[in-house]
């Protein structure tokens, strides 16, 4: 119901349930077509092991944010480009990793604000933080460019005078340190950006069946920024030092699925 209203206004039900099964067919199923962020590579293990988890994931993101103020404009955003799945989806992660850190958000929409930029985090009473949601692909290569082209890019889109943030998504196959080095090398020049996230995930197939991605975040703050002091050692990890543990409000389906693999394996 929830892919179903984001195709714009609520249709009969048969138009309903064609649509959505017409959609999910061409983008998340595992037929051979043009490739699609949700559709596996190939039919190895790992690439099929990465497809479940993905669509998974996928559902599991979009059920558990469903509430969450301006959100379904987002979801229209990843029904109607499907070939930019993979940087909406991101936005739909870097939502969960601020949920996860007891952070209040709200989104904005494009009309709102100039310079544009996606969400505003709310770091106390008197401090509102600009964020912008930043993703290279899972099938870039590395370069210096590649890392600071971006981060360019997000700056120009948040305003001067704000505390800046950008969360910034980077492939799994990419050198951490050497991502770093080059956010770090870019902060040297501006202000306006007080903290970048580096965000990746590394896969892991658990057994045949259960498989995982592990979430790797990363603080870096911009010691230039006006901001640093308020924010240090950065905004996701003074929320939970503040607020203790991730928020365990975040329904997981693989969760679910796992538990039900085990209970089946066990009477079989």
């Amino acid at each position: 119901m929830i892919m179903a209203s984001s195709f714009g206004e609520w249709p009969a039900r048969d138009e309903t349930h064609e649509r959505v099964g017409k959609w999910i067919l061409e983008n998340a199923s595992m037929k051979t077509g043009s490739r699609h962020f949700l559709r596996p590579k190939s039919h190895s293990e790992k690439d099929l092991a990465m497809h479940r988890l993905r669509t998974v994931e996928f559902a599991e993101a979009m059920f558990n944010l469903q509430l969450v103020p301006g959100i379904f404009e987002l979801y229209q955003k990843i029904f109607s480009q499907p070939d930019s799945m993979e940087a909406h989806y991101l936005e739909l992660e870097a939502l969960k990793i601020l949920l996860e850190a007891h952070l209040q958000f709200r989104i904005n929409k494009p009309k709102d604000f100039q310079p544009n930029h996606d969400c505003e985090i709310i770091i106390s009473p008197d401090l509102m933080a600009p964020c912008e949601v930043k993703c290279r692909l899972e099938t870039s290569e590395f370069s210096s460019h590649a890392v600071s082209n971006p981060l360019k890019k997000a700056k120009n889109q948040l305003p001067k005078d704000g505390c800046g943030v950008v969360i910034l998504k980077v492939p799994e196959a990419w050198n951490i340190g050497q991502v770093q080095d080059c956010v770090r090398n870019e902060l040297r020049k501006t202000t306006r950006i007080s903290e970048v996230i580096v965000y990746t995930r590394r896969f892991q197939a658990v057994t045949e069946i259960v498989s995982m991605y592990h979430p790797i975040c990363i603080e870096i703050l911009n010691r230039n920024s006006p901001f640093a002091p308020r924010i240090e050692p950065g905004i996701l990890s003074s929320s939970l030092k503040a607020n203790g543990m991730r928020s365990a409000n975040w329904f997981t389906f693989s969760l679910q699925t796992e538990e039900k693999i085990r209970k089946l394996l066990a009477s079989a």
